[in-house]
């Protein structure tokens, strides 16, 4: 789940060029939601097989201050998770604010309601610091080391806790970091991004302002798709070793108000594909699962 959050304007007709950067206040806060919607097809030893999950998620932002150089303190907090899990064995539900203690994927999502997060950005969006990184890694890490066959989920899950880095990228489910100098409509950037749940993914994204028009710009984004570096590609759970080897593209479309530099709304759709190869001692040869993974996220603001 990956969005916007940022944008002043500074524009010549003859130029045509857009700075965008954040204008906040001190007490400023904003909710979100965000939904993500997952469609897994694979082929497995001859068959066919569907899964799938559709997530949504209430977040509130609020500035607590800003420091003499200008960056802001920052509170995320995340209100409201609910899961839907659907594949061959049947449909699990697991929401945030009905949850079993003895569930390893229930309980963390209560646990992210309760776990609010402060971090540092600039005007430009840059994540500066995440406040109590290590302490919230290690704290997700021994609450929810046991899981059942809801393991990988929960995997995902704690790989946005593992790290500065992951915490980073968490925020990043509605901020966008832009560029230190104006950009021209019609022309688009590029950034590079890693994304680290359970394996890695480096994402070579193309972002445009296609247009402004009555206060509103409207931003697109192409991005590539690749796995990380060596070693990143690989997961070993439960005995088995399972290697990915996946690429695919993304395409999202945003509407940003350029009063206040809030999204209105947006989305995107990503498609990735390739093989999964998986080597235990429980099965009798390795195996090798053609697979393809979609995905479509939302966001709007809230209420």
């Amino acid at each position: 789940m990956i969005v916007i959050f940022a944008l002043t304007v500074s524009t010549t007709i003859q130029a045509k060029k857009v700075r965008l950067h954040y204008a906040l206040e001190k007490g400023f806060e904003i909710s979100f939601e965000l939904s993500s919607t997952q469609e897994i097809a694979q082929e497995l030893m001859g068959q066919s097989q569907m899964a799938g999950n559709k997530q949504v998620m209430a977040i509130t932002y609020k500035v607590l201050d800003i420091t003499s150089e200008g960056n802001y303190q920052m509170m995320r907090v995340i209100t409201k998770v609910k899961i839907l899990l659907t594949s061959p064995m049947g449909d699990m539900e697991f929401d945030s604010e009905n949850y079993d203690e003895n569930n390893p994927l229930s309980s963390s999502l209560a646990w992210l309601t309760e776990t609010p997060l402060e971090f540092v950005m600039s005007p430009a969006g840059e994540i500066l610091e995440v406040k109590n990184a290590e302490k919230i890694a290690d704290e997700f890490a021994q609450k929810f080391s046991g899981a059942g066959p809801e393991s990988q989920i929960v995997m995902a899950l704690a790989s946005q806790f593992a790290s500065e880095d992951g915490l980073k990228q968490s925020v990043r489910m509605v901020l966008l970091q832009f560029p230190d100098k104006k950009v021209k409509v019609g022309t688009p950037w590029e950034t590079i991004s890693e994304v680290k749940q359970m394996i890695s993914f480096v994402s070579t994204t193309s972002t445009m302002v296609n247009e402004t028009n009555d206060n509103v710009a409207s931003l697109t984004q192409n991005a590539k798709v690749e796995m990380g570096g060596e070693g990143d590609n690989t997961v070993k759970m439960q005995g088995m070793e399972m290697e990915y080897e996946l690429s695919g593209s993304k395409q999202g479309a945003y509407e940003i108000d350029l009063a206040t530099g809030l999204i209105i709304k947006g989305g995107s759709s990503t498609t990735i594909s390739g093989i999964i190869s998986i080597d235990s001692p429980q099965i009798p040869a390795p195996m090798t699962i053609p697979t393809t993974i979609k995905t479509t996220e939302t966001v709007s603001r809230l209420k």
